[in-house]
């Protein structure tokens, strides 16, 4: 998916700058400021006592379940490297085969079907 966007985003992009109209922007009606709301907390007495979020032992259970999972995926993903110089070792294999067998001669298919032995012929 990066490779198509690195593909796609190799075109030139033009901007063109923006020039602020200064009368227009004196001319236009300011309205009121922003209400932003206080906070709360501690208004009503102490929230809630704790987070929701689980116990220290649970989280650290999470986060060993996460490093296992991430180290099990690294080693099942295969090296792109050695795939490659697998692929490259079993190619040159075979032309070095055929390179020093010679070729066989071309023989008719009926020579090839017919056996080595005679069959005594009926008289």
């Amino acid at each position: 998916m990066f490779l198509v966007f690195v593909a796609l985003a190799q075109g030139e992009a033009h901007g063109s700058p923006i020039q602020p109209d200064i009368r227009r922007l004196v001319q236009q009606p300011q309205g009121p400021p922003p209400r932003f709301e206080p906070a709360r907390a501690g208004w009503n007495g102490p929230e809630s006592g704790l987070a929701t979020g689980g116990t220290t032992r649970e989280l650290m259970q999470a986060a060993q379940l996460r490093a296992v999972r991430r180290t099990l995926a690294l080693a099942v993903t295969p090296d792109p490297k050695a795939l490659m110089a697998i692929f490259l070792m079993i190619v040159l294999l075979r032309r070095l085969r055929k390179m020093r067998e010679p070729a066989a001669p071309a023989t008719r298919p009926a020579e090839a079907l017919r056996p080595e032995y005679q069959v005594p012929q009926a008289a």
